[in-house]
């Protein structure tokens, strides 16, 4: 990894880039008695048609193809679907939105969830909601202390 950061790495006390993020996240897992039933012959179909695709794709890149899993597609599609609705019905916004997969088909440990991330990168000081401080703020545009 430290290869892609310097033509000669450091000798002494090397590091690796990293942020914190401030913010709020959830977490969901299916269940693996679930996504055997859920995996069935149309799955099996469409996911090898997908995969075909994928391959031909690989190859016009010159790039190796990976194995296309069933219930990374399930995930990720639900993924997708539950960012939507967390921008569109908690007002969440799209571009602090983040998504983790944890996906693995080997029998001895499967993995089968999603984590996401709300949050930005710098906290803020003196945020308005901890109460002296609001700057600017309109007088009345927020609930007054007494209440």
């Amino acid at each position: 990894m430290q290869s892609f950061l310097w033509k000669v790495p450091p000798k002494a006390d090397s590091w690796l880039p990293a942020y914190a993020v401030f913010g709020e996240g959830l977490f969901f897992e299916l269940k693996p008695d679930f996504l055997s039933s859920w995996r069935n012959g149309r799955v099996n179909t469409r996911i090898a048609r997908l995969q075909t695709s994928h391959n031909r794709a690989q190859q016009h890149r010159k790039a190796e193809p990976e194995k296309i899993s069933p219930v990374l597609v399930l995930l990720h599609t639900l993924a997708h679907v539950l960012m939507n609705r967390l921008t569109f019905e908690c007002g969440y916004s799209s571009a602090a939105l983040r998504e983790r997969l944890y996906v693995s088909d080997d029998p001895g440990s499967p993995m089968a969830g999603a984590s996401y991330l709300y949050g930005c990168r710098r906290r803020r000081r003196n945020p308005w909601w901890l109460g002296k401080g609001r700057g600017s703020r309109t007088a009345g545009a927020y609930p007054s202390e007494s209440s």
